[in-house]
């Protein structure tokens, strides 16, 4: 059966271990790491039928694992890839906007013959996004619409409203807070729009796949829509998320997502 090692133990590290807990996920889950120990301590108490190691050390948790589940953030991705890869683990990214940020992550992995391995999150569609790849395709743009407060201290609201010289409070209707590609949406949004890193892998490349973000104070779902147009047809696409009641900034699909993925991965 596979080991799993979870490195970081916030909303989503913490819903995956719980899932393989109710066996729901049919793997071990070998040992849990996060920055701040009493957080991995805390998941290991909630957990009713099996009792993870938990490592000061971010290289003796991976050690133990055959997958490392990484569920930290964007900054983290590229110093817990290469600790996986130097001792022949598999890596699962949640933190998806890293593989853009650090594109050599990808080039690692082939290096050392490691997979890496990433969910869908809070989007549907990526297999259709892929089959028209093959394709040719000429544009693909994403459209997000977030409650207001799941933006809160994101570098990129802050940006927005420090060149209006406008404050949090002064945002009364749905606003356009960001236009640009993907790699400039995860510079300024790292926590809020990894679904744009996973269909830009999949797609037509981060570079040529453009992204909108609008700030809504009256929305209370994370809103979706995609197009894309290719040598096939054009598809388009919308998904309205219930946040995560733990952390607004976590869609609830997103979760589902992880843990449908690693069902996937039980035997292979």
């Amino acid at each position: 059966m596979k080991k799993v090692s979870i490195i970081g133990c916030g909303t989503i590290g913490s819903e995956v271990a719980m899932a393989i807990d109710r066996k729901e996920i049919n793997m071990v889950l070998a040992s849990l790491y996060d920055i701040d120990k009493e957080r991995a301590i805390d998941l290991k108490n909630r957990l009713k039928n099996i009792s993870p190691d938990i490592f000061d050390s971010m290289g003796e948790a991976i050690s133990k694992g055959d997958l490392i589940f990484e569920a930290t953030q964007v900054s983290a991705l590229k110093d817990i890839a290469e600790g996986c890869f130097k001792l022949k683990k598999d890596l699962f990214v949640m933190s998806v906007g890293g593989l853009v940020i650090y594109p050599e992550i990808l080039e690692k992995a082939k290096k050392f013959d490691r997979k890496v391995f990433f969910p869908s999150g809070a989007i549907v569609g990526l297999d259709g996004i892929s089959a028209l790849k093959l394709s040719g395709i000429e544009s693909v743009t994403l459209k997000s619409t977030k409650p207001l407060n799941s933006l809160k201290n994101s570098p990129g609201l802050n940006e927005y409203l420090e060149s209006r010289n406008k404050r949090i409070e002064d945002i009364n209707q749905a606003e356009t807070i960001f236009e640009g590609n993907v790699k400039e949406a995860i510079r300024l949004f790292p926590q809020n729009v990894n679904i744009s890193a996973a269909l830009a892998l999949l797609g037509a490349g981060p570079e040529k796949t453009l992204v909108t973000i609008v700030a809504d104070p009256f929305v209370d779902k994370n809103i979706h829509e995609i197009k894309c147009v290719s040598g096939a047809g054009v598809a388009y696409t919308k998904t309205e998320n219930v946040p995560h009641p733990q952390n607004p900034k976590t869609s609830y699909l997103a979760i589902l997502s992880a843990i449908s993925r690693l069902k996937e991965l039980e035997l292979s």
